[in-house]
């Protein structure tokens, strides 16, 4: 199976339901109100009729002309975000994690970042050092120095600092999660994921995921 799609994996559909449908419905039912989803131009007729037919009302699609890159897709979202704080997610991850518990832990420290963070093992190679105190140390993959610290994989799923994060993204930039973040350290902070987490960015994980649809509805609900 190719993932060379004619739709984002974000619109995928497990049981019938498009992936992001399962997404958004749980975000709203954890507090989030207002949603910008950032597409790329080829995509955007089909992720508009999505935001027309199946989006909570408060959705903004902006679409990206000149696909570049992750940290540049975020740019351009962040940039229709009016809200002091905003909730980085990418659309093709399931986990289980209480957004106001996390979003609690950011704001106590005053975070201009927290990531969720796993250390569990066949994660993407998003690589960070985290402190005793879960401040992320380092986003370069180096071997641990201090036996104090953790390594662990970053996991798609951001509170940050909307005007701080604007601020240093780069359109030279490759990922959201390097360049960027490690000139907001040390006011970065790692949230743990206890849960379990699975992503379907690879035909064989999407292969599982569209026969155990269960994975997404235990996590996110059934609808």
């Amino acid at each position: 199976m190719s993932l060379n799609l004619d739709s984002p994996k974000c619109l995928v559909e497990f049981g019938g339901v498009p992936f992001i449908k399962y997404l958004m419905n749980w975000l709203y039912s954890q507090g989030i109100d207002r949603f910008v989803i950032t597409t790329q131009e080829k995509y955007a007729p089909s992720v508009n009729e999505f935001v027309k037919s199946h989006a909570p009302p408060n959705t903004t699609l902006v679409t990206e002309k000149t696909p570049t890159n992750t940290a540049h897709s975020t740019l351009i979202g962040l940039k229709a975000v009016s809200t002091p704080t905003t909730l980085l997610i990418v659309a093709d991850s399931i986990f289980d994690i209480d957004l106001k518990v996390m979003h609690a832990f950011h704001k106590e420290r005053n975070a201009l970042i927290t990531a969720l963070v796993s250390n569990e093992k066949e994660l993407p190679d998003y690589p960070v050092l985290v402190s005793t105190g879960n401040q992320c140390l380092t986003m370069n993959n180096c071997e641990l120095a201090d036996t104090n610290c953790r390594s662990a994989s970053t996991i798609g799923l951001y509170f940050v600092d909307t005007d701080a994060l604007l601020g240093v993204i780069e359109v030279g930039d490759t990922e959201i999660n390097k360049e960027p973040m490690e000139r907001l350290l040390p006011e970065v902070y790692a949230f743990w994921n206890t849960g379990s987490y699975f992503d379907f960015g690879t035909p064989d994980h999407l292969k599982w995921l569209q026969r155990h649809t269960e994975f997404i509805t235990n996590r996110f609900g059934s609808i």
